[in-house]
């Protein structure tokens, strides 16, 4: 019966996923002719690994990420199109299991973000960092404190969706470092380090409302059970 349930709440989340994977709420990679744009399916990663954990979270955007990257294989990722997503749903679950992975995680990112040879942010465009800086050590400082309340809530979120836009920063510069000049790695992150807090603020909100209401109106049901 676990397995049984477990194999459900994957395929109908990987299936809900798949649907709003199509439905855009940010700008695409700027500098890709046709790159995908950010959909409302990042938002709802977030979602997945709030109230299914970790594992069902992420496998479940995964395995509906990677169906629909594959139907509609474009840029800037192709068939990886479903990485970031998955990066998020798995962060925001451990978050939600109170591991220490999510602090060392994001640490890793930013690692490779910044330093990534010759086209990472640190030799071209240092200040594009700044948000993420801000953000994880507001994090820090809620995670360790065990604060829970709306803003931390809201935190975790944000930072669940930072993770995915370093993981995507990472596999662009591994994909398009051969094909795209210096210069134009230095335009993406000047240009970038105004938009991407924006964008990342907008589908934190966004994943906030869902978070709040769905896993509400969920627990609300739960007590009811309860008390039959």
């Amino acid at each position: 019966m676990r397995y049984t349930k477990f194999i459900s709440v994957t395929g109908v989340n990987a299936g809900i996923y798949s649907i709003l994977y199509f439905f855009n709420i940010g700008f695409p990679i700027i500098g890709i002719s046709g790159a995908k744009p950010i959909s409302i399916a990042e938002a709802y990663a977030i979602l997945s690994g709030y109230l299914f954990g970790w594992r069902v979270g992420g496998l479940s955007v995964a395995i509906g990420g990677f169906i629909v990257s594959y139907i509609q294989l474009s840029p800037p990722f192709y068939i990886l199109n479903f990485v970031p997503a998955t990066t998020s749903a798995i962060y925001m679950g451990l978050i939600r299991e109170k591991r220490v992975e999510p602090i060392y995680l994001y640490l890793i990112l930013i690692t490779a973000y910044l330093l990534y040879p010759k086209v990472g942010v640190i030799w071209l465009y240092p200040l594009n960092i700044w948000f993420h800086i801000l953000i994880y050590l507001t994090f820090l400082t809620v995670y360790l404190s065990e604060k829970k309340d709306k803003i931390s809530k809201y935190v975790y979120i944000l930072v669940s969706t930072l993770s995915a836009q370093l993981i995507g920063s990472i596999l662009f510069m591994i994909i398009y470092q051969s094909s795209l000049t210096i210069d134009t790695f230095r335009g993406i992150w000047a240009v970038t380090t105004v938009l991407y807090p924006i964008e990342r603020i907008v589908i934190a909100g966004v994943a906030y409302i869902l978070v709040t209401v769905i896993s509400g109106r969920i627990e609300k049901y739960i007590n009811m059970e309860l008390t039959k």
